[in-house]
């Protein structure tokens, strides 16, 4: 019997599977913003803190990134799974070299140079109710391959639709 078929059909079946379990709070993860598997998503229940895995809109769509995927948030994209780096009071800074929160390095956080990409290059400090979100999932090169922060800068909290836990994940991009 051949791996792939075999690894193809459960993927298959796991879409289909957290497709119909998508309304009871799952989500599955095939980006590199997060290792790839299946989240439980669960109520915003207080504070957003560093470091919480959450679901969030972006504030950007699909009208001016093509690559993103059409969903129910405001910007008109799918919502993300991304990781809290800085909260409120935090500074962030982003260069071609990386991204700094309050002084200290985001592992292989220089941002991908691409035409469609925005080139943000600043520092920012983070007022009441905005989070820095970051893509830690793989890592190609010593960039992490994330539509993150870095490209569209802080996100108010009131677009995080939840928090996530991993159920099953693949190993890869942890």
């Amino acid at each position: 019997m051949q791996a792939a078929p075999v690894l193809l059909a459960g993927a298959a079946l796991a879409v289909g599977a957290v497709g119909i379990a998508g309304r009871a709070g799952y989500r599955l993860n095939l980006t590199s913003s997060a290792p790839i598997g299946v989240y439980r998503v669960s109520p915003v229940d207080g504070a957003v803190s560093r470091g919480a895995l959450v679901v969030v809109c972006p504030p950007v769509g699909p009208r001016q990134f093509r690559f993103l995927f059409a969903g129910n948030c405001p910007s008109g994209a799918m919502p993300f799974l991304k990781t809290v780096a800085a909260v409120a009071g935090d500074t962030v800074q982003v260069s071609d070299g990386g991204v700094r929160v309050n002084g200290h390095w985001l592992a292989d956080s220089r941002p991908v140079v691409r035409a469609d990409l925005p080139r943000l290059r600043e520092t920012v400090r983070l007022g009441s109710g905005e989070i820095w979100l970051w893509g830690r999932g793989s890592s190609e090169d010593g960039a992490r391959r994330s539509f993150d922060s870095r490209y569209f800068g802080p996100v108010r909290v009131g677009g995080v639709r939840g928090f996530a836990r991993a159920i099953w994940c693949s190993g890869r991009g942890v």
